[in-house]
């Protein structure tokens, strides 16, 4: 944000670009292939990677309607 100043636009998204706006979801696929690669690990699929944030959410106690709400849910029982 400092880098940009007033060309920043705040949307609240969890992944932005450099000016805080709606990244394309395929550079996000680029950027995640690339840093799996590099890393070495098994390159798994962005869905995967929200399963597995929900699944350790729920093993650390987090109540369900709340992990359901964090992933847009409207009904936990989809969570």
């Amino acid at each position: 944000m400092e880098l940009v100043g007033d060309l920043y636009q705040n949307e609240d998204l969890v992944i932005c670009t450099n000016t805080g706006t709606m990244q394309d979801p395929r550079n996000l696929v680029r950027v995640i292939k690339r840093m799996t690669k590099e890393a070495k690990v098994t390159a798994i699929r962005f869905q995967n990677m929200r399963h597995t944030h929900a699944s350790i959410l729920k093993v650390a106690g987090v109540d369900i309607v709340k992990i359901a709400a964090q992933l847009g849910h409207v009904n936990p029982k989809i969570t």
